[in-house]
């Protein structure tokens, strides 16, 4: 029959009409269902326009954009518009990723509602005047289903779906309030140090060394005058070699970025000498910083281990091999843009939080400084390496093998150090005290009496004579020393401790009547 609308539900819809936040999820049509159940099977000759005003005695529900419904609805509601309902659908649940689609918006500015310049950074920080990303760990953005979110610190998050030509954004703020985006240029990205030197990231010192030559020679200034092209390479090349070429700053880099080496020249300031700023040069400058020295508050703790030596590896010297396990930050996964990088960062998984130093106010004219803890935009994974540990000929429990930077890796921290203190087991054969060397031997009441002559193994596999001359009577506990067959010196190696070899005589349990006779008539 015929919809009667009530005056009550008429002023409904006309207040919604007034009070809905303009949309933000678009609507596709009211899609009507059959039994007077939203879930019922679809009747799609009764479907209808979004801006239609579903009647009474109809059921169905409201298909929003991206699949999603809205307002299912039985025979029996009261007047809507799916246009409206779909705008009162929350934005999805935010989610840190950039989809490969969508990877043109990444390194962007924009004009922010015809006011001010925003930026959508490379690392997924977003910038504003009032949204500071070295301030607030919550200024970022995403892009994901085909639309930009933008997560605007206290101001909430922003959806917005770039138009057909991509050179503008146009949305809603979480709270309805519509906005709009237009391109104002690209962003200079940060330059992988590994590319501008044309190396791989495993490349030896001797590499990199080798390519920062030939690139130098080929734009220098000299050979390219009035080249500004050139210039700003030289520039370049010096620049990524000057960071390459320092373990410690390779290694910042290697897991938190340009941002980390610009970090650490901030804290070296101060002190004798100059110290350059290499993010500067890429992008105008060559700000200069006094260095008062590493620093220890971005480096992380060292790693201590107990670690087994054999005397046989002490006494002979060479190479042993552990295995460690520890965290090793994922190079280049922050921005997995590839199909190569998607693939080797596929095992890794995200890195523990870090934490950042910010400056917050607390009231009129007080500023303070504080540390946070934010999650960690860098991935991380296990990674199984093994030491190998060169053994010197004279080393003694209790010496430090220290395998530098070796440590468990942070984003943005220089790792420590593997510290392997070296403990020998109980030795079979023979005692170390300091370079010398102790052993027994046991022989017998007539090897006392009469002298003797043995071989004794030594660590090395050789054969040492131990002997006692004819005539000479061996007592019980003594020590024969044997000089230069102890431990070889550590850094001295031409020179060696000395072996002294106790003796146990083993008495016979008993001796026959001849015997006693004999010994008798020749001892007195």
């Amino acid at each position: 029959g015929a919809t009667h609308w009530t005056m009550g539900a008429l002023a409904a819809l006309i207040c919604a009409l007034h009070s809905v936040p303009p949309g933000q999820q678009k609507c596709v049509a009211f899609r009507r269902t059959a039994g007077c159940n939203p879930n019922g099977p679809r009747e799609s000759q009764g479907d209808l326009h979004c801006t239609s005003v579903v009647p009474q005695r109809m059921s169905g529900y409201c298909e929003c954009e991206n699949g999603r419904k809205a307002a299912p609805v039985t025979c029996r509601h009261q007047p809507m518009r799916c246009d409206l309902e779909c705008r009162k659908l929350p934005f999805p649940p935010y989610e840190d990723r950039v989809d490969e689609d969508m990877e043109w918006v990444r390194g962007s500015k924009w004009n922010w509602n015809r006011w001010r310049n925003v930026e959508l950074r490379h690392g997924g920080e977003f910038w504003a005047p009032n949204c500071d990303p070295e301030q607030d760990s919550e200024c970022k953005w995403a892009a994901f289903g085909g639309k930009v979110y933008v997560n605007w610190g206290r101001d909430g998050l922003h959806e917005l779906t770039p138009t057909r030509d991509q050179k503008a954004l146009e949305g809603f703020r979480q709270d309805g309030d519509p906005c709009r985006a237009t391109f104002v240029e690209k962003l200079e990205e940060e330059p992988d140090l590994y590319d501008v030197l044309g190396v791989e990231p495993d490349a030896t010192d001797a590499q990199i060394k080798s390519a920062y030559r030939k690139l130098s020679l080929k734009y220098h200034p000299d050979k390219n005058p009035e080249d500004a092209e050139a210039a700003k390479r030289f520039q370049e090349v010096a620049a990524a070699y000057e960071v390459l070429k320092d373990a410690d700053k390779r290694m910042l880099y290697d897991t938190g970025g340009m941002e980390a080496v610009a970090e650490m020249a901030k804290e070296e300031a101060g002190g004798g000498r100059q110290a350059m700023d290499p993010f500067s040069m890429f992008f105008g400058g060559g700000q200069q910083e006094q260095d008062r020295g590493r620093g220890g508050g971005n480096r992380g703790p060292d790693v201590r281990m107990n670690f087994e030596v054999s005397l046989e590896d002490m006494y002979k010297g060479g190479s042993v091999s552990a295995k460690i396990k520890r965290r090793i930050v994922c190079r280049g996964c922050r921005r997995a843009d590839t199909a190569e990088r998607k693939a080797r960062c596929a095992k890794c998984g995200r890195c523990p939080n870090e934490v950042r130093t910010v400056h917050r106010q607390m009231g009129p004219g007080m500023i303070v400084q504080q540390q946070e803890e934010v999650p960690s935009k860098e991935k991380c994974t296990q990674e199984e390496t093994t030491l190998d540990a060169v053994i010197e000929r004279g080393m003694d429990t209790g010496h430090e093998i220290v395998f530098e930077r070796m440590s468990e890796q942070t984003p943005k921290q220089i790792p420590g150090n593997v510290i392997l203190t070296i403990k020998s087991p109980r030795h079979k054969r023979f005692r170390r005290e300091g370079k010398d060397l102790h052993a027994d031997v046991r022989i017998t009441l007539k090897q006392a009496l009469l002298g003797f002559e043995l071989d004794l193994e030594h660590l090395d596999g050789r054969a040492v004579t131990v002997r006692s001359p004819p005539g000479k009577i061996t007592k019980p506990g003594d020590v024969i020393k044997l000089r230069g067959e102890g431990m070889p010196v550590h850094n001295f190696p031409s020179e060696f401790g000395d072996l002294f070899v106790t003796c146990h005589v083993d008495f016979p349990a008993e001796v026959t009547q001849a015997q006693t006779q004999a010994l008798q008539e020749h001892f007195v």
